[in-house]
């Protein structure tokens, strides 16, 4: 009697790779690696390929690589995550953290805590969430969310989209044609410097809004509530909305409507 041995290999997608209860350095391949630093401050390298980075508790340094996509979701610690080059995932989870998304189209959400967010090069999507966010967008057209707290967001070069959302934010839309909204609360909105269509677009809410159009031409939105609207340079359209507005229109032919 003939027996046939057949042997089956599984190949798994990722190279693993971990660290201790203490504090670690781990360099990860070309190919696509899982890196795990668990306890301990830990200092997390992707390299190439696209790499899964988590540093878990302790304060971490976490660089994803020049993968197409370098996933760094971790828990508890002041962490720091680099996304580098290629379309990362940054995840901030708890702490006081800063995230950098580096050259591409990123997605960063910020997670719990006060924590400073950067898209770099690119369309990049950052969720501020909660906590008390510094959130800057950089170069390309870029959607901020300041999410729970009083956020700072700046948008940068590039047709972007701001959304201060819950809390009392401070919005500026810097260089490039912007759509700002300000969200449930208080804000102060800054439009920045721009002479090219799309107009920038700035939309204020029900309560005590500061909305500054700055240079180049300006959409401007009060809503309900007390709001301060200054035009400055360019041409203007201002709409107060209901309540008790203040609007000026700055240097240039403008269109002012009180609400």
């Amino acid at each position: 009697m003939m027996f046939e041995l057949i042997t089956k290999i599984w190949l798994l997608p990722w190279n693993f790779i971990f660290g201790t209860a203490e504090n670690d350095v781990r360099y990860g391949s070309n190919s696509a690696d899982s890196i795990w630093g668990f306890g301990g401050n830990d200092w997390l390298y992707g390299r190439g390929g696209d790499d899964w980075v988590r540093g878990g508790d302790g304060d971490d340094y976490l660089f994803g690589g020049s993968g197409s996509k370098a996933r760094a979701p971790y828990d508890d610690g002041n962490d720091h995550l680099y996304g580098g080059d290629g379309k990362d995932h940054l995840y901030g989870e708890n702490g006081n953290d800063y995230l950098d998304g580096g050259d591409d189209d990123d997605y960063i959400n910020c997670g719990k805590g006060d924590d400073v967010a950067y898209g770099g090069e690119g369309k990049d999507v950052i969720f501020g969430f909660s906590g008390n966010d510094e959130i800057f967008g950089g170069g390309g057209w870029d959607k901020l969310y300041g999410g729970l707290g009083h956020d700072t967001i700046e948008g940068g070069e590039g047709y972007d989209k701001i959304y201060g959302e819950a809390g009392a934010d401070w919005l500026y839309g810097n260089n490039g044609p912007d759509k700002i909204y300000g969200g449930e609360d208080g804000d102060v909105i800054f439009g920045g410097g721009n002479d090219l269509p799309p107009e920038e677009n700035l939309t204020g809410n029900e309560l005590t809004e500061f909305l500054f159009g700055e240079g180049g031409s300006d959409i401007i939105f009060g809503e309900g509530g007390k709001d301060y609207i200054f035009g400055g340079s360019g041409y203007d359209v201002a709409y107060g909305g209901a309540g008790e507005d203040f609007i000026s229109g700055g240097d240039d032919t403008d269109r002012l409507y009180g609400g």
